[in-house]
């Protein structure tokens, strides 16, 4: 056998494994939190975007929207990151704010830096690439000599660290 096929065997058989499991899931349930919270998420919002209030448009309308975001968060009702930027969008759509006030936050690099180290976290997360190295693979003690082993298990173990330190 050529080197290496008995680790892309290892690993052919771990996803395998992993699909199964994942096909054999049974149905997701649905809290009655996130139903509520659905529900009030378009409910409340709406009551407050047309309600008699003696408030300026803007502040009734920005009230609204912050409220959908609020319930939307407090109760799962969608993912947080979709919820924000949901919210984002609604802020410019429905000309609250202009586009460069709504999406300001965005213009820096700092924030799409961040979204990079998150997915790059995820991935290895997700494929699995995290969990490998830390196992201290048959690649990393074949292909290393003794002295270089142990360097680079700390930083292979280290990395899923190092990828959601956070930012300053």
């Amino acid at each position: 056998m050529m080197p290496g096929a008995e680790l892309a065997q290892e690993v052919v058989a771990e996803r395998a494994e992993t699909a199964g499991q994942i096909a054999a899931r049974e149905p997701v349930r649905v809290s009655w939190r996130v139903i509520t919270g659905r529900i009030l998420c378009v409910v409340v919002p709406v009551i407050l975007w047309f309600a008699p209030l003696n408030l300026d448009p803007t502040i009734k309308h920005t009230l609204a929207i912050a409220s959908f975001m609020i319930i939307a968060w407090i109760t799962e009702a969608l993912a947080h990151a979709l919820t924000g930027l949901i919210g984002c969008f609604l802020f410019w759509a429905l000309r609250v704010v202009k586009c460069d006030v709504a999406f300001g936050g965005f213009a820096d690099e700092t924030p799409w830096f961040m979204f990079g180290a998150i997915l790059f976290g995820m991935m290895a997360t997700k494929s699995g690439l995290a969990r490998r190295p830390g196992r201290q693979s048959p690649l990393v003690r074949r292909r290393l000599p003794g002295q270089a082993r142990f360097p680079a298990s700390i930083f292979l173990r280290a990395q899923p660290l190092i990828l959601r330190w956070p930012n300053p």
